[in-house]
């Protein structure tokens, strides 16, 4: 990960419409059927959220947890790269049956 880097997949401020769009389905009791949120009662529930995704999607937090492999200089970026497919042509290839893993 590189200092820079943002962790979520998904951009900020879409993180809050989309816990927002989904807590109102969780709360048409309270607020009734069909019923929408004011701007101000949507805004109050998206501040917290993307304040939340901000703080944990700052590589640090996610190094510090111990969620990758750590921050990378991006002056060593060649070396760290390199070391990696050094290291993994280390071992032999396998044959394997299944296709490509994306993530």
């Amino acid at each position: 990960m590189l200092p820079n880097e943002h962790s979520p997949a998904v951009p900020q401020n879409d993180h809050g419409s989309y816990c927002v769009s989904h807590s109102s389905k969780g709360d048409q009791k309270k607020h009734g059927e069909g019923k929408q949120f004011s701007s101000a009662e949507e805004a109050s529930l998206k501040e917290p959220i993307i304040k939340r995704f901000e703080e944990e999607g700052n590589p640090y937090y996610s190094s510090a947890r111990l969620w990758d492999d750590g921050i990378i200089d991006p002056v060593d970026t060649r070396l760290v790269l390199g070391l990696s497919i050094s290291a993994a042509l280390n071992a032999p290839i396998q044959k394997t049956e299944f296709g490509i893993f994306r993530m």
